[in-house]
């Protein structure tokens, strides 16, 4: 099916949203979706693989790359809409997918104007969020305007993609209807980290032997950077020659200055390193040459990043109660509980100290970390979701798999391209066949090696075996997962 992301934000840029639109985009591509992000002109270097990037024009500060609410944005936003609706119109997308608030205030016109459903992802809840940001003045009227937003955004959605059982809890009290929810659990490449080693990361930071604790991420006030700092006030008290490093992917010079000063008012600056921004491919290198992670944010309803990044490089979590997201204590990471700096700080020496514990941590969340946030399986779920809200609305998805080696890429060569239908010497195999509800089709299918295992082995037992290529068609999926493959 052709999909239209709607990323009101700069894309791509290497944090949180953004980041997970890019998952997201990717393995819907992968999976042989035809996958539209609409989005900003401000961007970060970087490769979306096998998507199509549409851009409303450069005007304005489009080389800074601001995590929140601006006076820009809101004109950029404007732009959005009219973009959106020209690309729902010129590549006849079948379904809208707006991410957070934002994309999906933008989804909501251009779908009252083009009739193309709208699924709205939402990624936490603005009562949460907007009134740190000090963009609307007094915060008073900021929170106001967030409650307003959560009741009436989610309605306006024809079904509702929610990161977490949390952002659901929350949608049900605020009154949106239960049949108008579903949880679909972020997901990353787990590739990416798969065999993630140090390096010269540590060389880099300039920490030699010293305990290692490492945050990534950007340090907006919501982070609540300052129990983190708390937090090493307590593990310096004991380990007086211990680390903390601010790793971070997206230059932001004025939070980093603000960390500075709280770093010198709690004392203990001299233990705070401030690594050069590393690009994202990066990343993977500097979590593995930390002892610990920590995630300080408390009361978080979506699913920090952060935290599926860690727990895929197998370091050992710390993290509030409120970012935890069902993490077991002592099982997959010591949880402390919210606005409680002191607790973060015991945490993180007890696994300083003990290794075998950060050890059978580490492992057991990189376990649970391949076990429910891998993006193609996450994917597969959004998918079933698509096409479910195309049916209820009446509306039949235009199938039209690219051959493999279309180029997709943007006139500035920021997207690169990769072959959705792969054949080695004339055969496929099923097992890269997706299963979705009834009404669907399959019509590509991957090559064996590399790709994931079959979701329905039980339907397919010749699974692994190889077809003739001429077998490549549209196979009927029935209710049951069975397709027409023989």
């Amino acid at each position: 099916m052709r999909v239209g992301i709607i990323a009101a934000c700069p894309f791509p840029a290497n944090h949180g949203t953004p980041g997970g639109i890019r998952e997201k985009a990717e393995a819907l591509a992968e999976l042989g979706h035809e996958v539209h992000v609409i989005t900003y002109a401000a961007r970060q270097p970087g490769i979306v693989r096998g998507v199509r990037i549409h851009r409303v024009p450069a005007v304005g500060p489009v080389n800074e790359i601001v995590v929140g609410p601006t006076v820009a944005k809101i004109f950029w936003d404007i732009l959005l809409v009219l973009k959106t609706i020209s690309v729902v119109l010129k590549y006849r997308i079948d379904i809208l997918h707006g991410i957070n608030y934002e994309g999906a205030m933008v989804g909501v016109v251009a779908k009252w104007l083009t009739g193309r459903p709208l699924v709205y992802g939402a990624v936490n809840t603005m009562s949460d969020e907007l009134h740190t940001y000090n963009f609307i003045w007094p915060p008073k009227l900021a929170q106001v305007l967030a409650k307003l937003l959560d009741r009436t955004v989610p309605r306006l959605a024809d079904q509702v993609l929610c990161y977490t059982p949390t952002i659901r809890d929350c949608l049900l009290r605020l009154g949106v209807s239960p049949g108008r929810l579903d949880v679909v659990k972020l997901g990353i490449d787990l590739s990416m980290f798969a065999d993630a080693r140090p390096g010269d990361a540590r060389a880099r930071m300039g920490v030699n032997g010293e305990p290692l604790v490492v945050y990534t991420g950007v340090l907006n006030t919501f982070q609540r950077i300052d129990y983190l700092l708390q937090a090493m006030r307590v593990v310096l008290a004991e380990l007086p020659n211990a680390k903390l490093a601010f790793v971070r992917t997206l230059d932001d010079e004025p939070q980093r200055r603000e960390v500075e000063q709280m770093a010198r008012d709690e004392h203990v600056a001299d233990s705070v390193i401030f690594p050069d921004v590393v690009r994202f491919a990066d990343l993977p290198a500097y979590l593995a040459a930390a002892d610990t992670s920590a995630v300080p944010r408390p009361d978080c309803p979506g699913v920090p990043v952060k935290l599926l990044n860690f727990m895929a490089t197998g370091k050992p979590v710390v993290v509030t109660k409120g970012s935890s997201q069902g993490l077991r204590d002592e099982e997959e990471a010591l949880v402390t509980e919210d606005h409680d700096p002191e607790a973060m700080g015991k945490a993180l020496l007890r696994i300083l100290r003990d290794k075998k514990l950060a050890e059978r941590l580490g492992r057991r969340a990189r376990e649970v970390a391949y076990a429910q946030y891998d993006r193609l399986a996450t994917t597969r779920e959004l998918a079933a979701v698509y096409y479910r809200v195309l049916t209820r609305c009446g509306k039949t998805p235009e199938h039209s798999p690219r051959a493999a080696g279309d180029a997709v890429a943007t006139p500035e060569s920021d997207v690169a391209a990769l072959p959705v239908l792969s054949i080695a010497e004339g055969k496929v195999s099923c097992a890269a066949l997706v299963s979705v509800p009834a009404r669907a089709t399959v019509r590509q299918m991957g090559d064996g090696p590399g790709r994931p295992p079959c979701q329905t082995p039980s339907l397919h037992p010749g699974c692994g075996r190889e077809s003739p290529a001429a077998d490549v068609k549209a196979y009927p999926i029935g209710p049951d997962g069975a397709t027409g493959l023989t």
